[in-house]
């Protein structure tokens, strides 16, 4: 393989790829990146079995064509290094050579033969939807994500598509986020999944530089199709909860504050909250939420932010962090906090409308409170 590439394409592509690498792979041709040259343009691949991304270069001036896989370390470390100029990329059997100006780098290569099988298009049902608005649904949903082995199926990102809606759902069994976005699917399609959240979030990284993303729904993997980039991934096996059911029906109590101040506030109290619980009690009675905390040091703080709130007083307890997650990715001015009691689960929305119906809303969030300290 003999090659002429602008280094500026080459970083933007290589970028493309390199973050699917494994740098603690079992097999050593995980390490790598396949680089293909032929029919007028370069192929760059990586994969950690799990996840594909394969990317096109049309701007490559081929002199040989031909393959090997590169070790990305070092190789993707030293192309972001040079000047934007043009790179030279030759490889024989054992090494690969590369020259920008003055520089020079040299590798030892792999055998391309010994690089997976790379998955396909799938011939299935597709849908085209604006890169930023996949984006976005995969942000607000994959943070709530299971880290527990045990329960695969709460490890990835549940979809319903079909109707003109397009609904994502994420939950740990403390915590659930629900988006849904109105996006022409066409009338044929109606399919539930669930979704890999390490290949959502490789494919959120990639959507932002697009203005439009086609989706694959393949049998047993998702593609997602971004410009000159595509992106392969399994789906996961197992069965979702029924997280509709868990949705509560009763939660008549609205809180309704500005989002920056009631973050500001949890700030400052979280200080003092229990290490192990991150409880933070919030106590609403009247035109006020009196946010507080206590450790086992003795440590106790609290603050106070104005709400608009005429139910009973109550007091509930929450996990500080879920709460300053679910306010990271609220992007209105005011949230909602509708509650039932300080033992079943609160529901988090976007927005200051008390009246719309809860649980129609777009964007929602359930929180399951924590036992209150004395």
């Amino acid at each position: 393989m003999k090659i002429q590439v602008p280094q500026s394409d080459l970083v933007r592509a290589l970028g493309a790829v390199a973050n699917v690498v494994s740098t603690k792979a079992t097999l050593p041709i995980l390490s790598t990146i396949l680089f293909d040259a032929r029919q007028g343009e370069l192929v760059l691949a990586a994969t950690d079995l799990d996840v594909s991304v394969v990317t096109r270069l049309q701007s490559v001036d081929i002199g040989a064509e031909g393959k090997t896989a590169v070790p990305a370390g070092k190789f993707v470390a030293f192309v972001r290094t040079l000047p934007s100029a043009s790179v030279s990329i030759e490889s024989d059997n054992e090494k690969v050579h590369l020259r920008s100006g003055k520089a020079r780098l040299e590798e030892p290569s792999m055998d391309p033969e010994d690089f997976p099988a790379l998955p396909k298009v799938q011939d299935a049902a597709s849908f085209t939807m604006k890169g930023a608005v996949l984006v976005e649904m995969i942000r607000n949903t994959v943070y709530a994500t299971s880290r527990d082995e045990t329960r695969p199926a709460l490890q990835g990102v549940y979809w319903e598509i079909g109707a003109g809606a397009f609904t994502m759902v994420a939950t740990d069994g403390h915590r659930l986020s629900r988006v849904r976005r109105s996006v022409d699917v066409g009338k044929k399609i109606n399919r539930k999944l669930i979704a890999s959240s390490g290949g959502l979030q490789h494919v959120m990284r990639l959507a932002e530089e697009v203005d439009e993303v086609t989706i694959y729904l393949g049998e047993h993997q998702l593609s997602f199709e971004m410009g000159n980039t595509t992106l392969h991934t399994r789906l996961v096996e197992g069965s979702f909860p029924n997280y509709e059911q868990v949705l509560p029906k009763n939660n008549d109590r609205r809180i309704v504050c500005d989002r920056d101040a009631l973050n500001d506030g949890i700030r400052r109290v979280k200080i003092s909250a229990d290490r192990v619980t991150n409880q933070v009690r919030f106590s609403a009675e009247g035109k006020k939420l009196v946010l507080s905390a206590s450790g086992t040091e003795g440590s106790r703080a609290e603050d106070e932010v104005p709400i608009e709130y005429d139910g009973d007083a109550i007091s509930i307890g929450f996990n500080h962090s879920y709460v300053e997650d679910i306010l990271k990715h609220f992007k209105t001015e005011n949230v909602i906090i509708a509650l039932d009691r300080p033992d079943s689960a609160a529901i988090f929305v976007p927005g200051e409308d008390i009246e719309a119906d809860i649980l129609s809303r777009d964007d929602l969030c359930l929180l399951m409170p924590l036992r209150l300290n004395d």
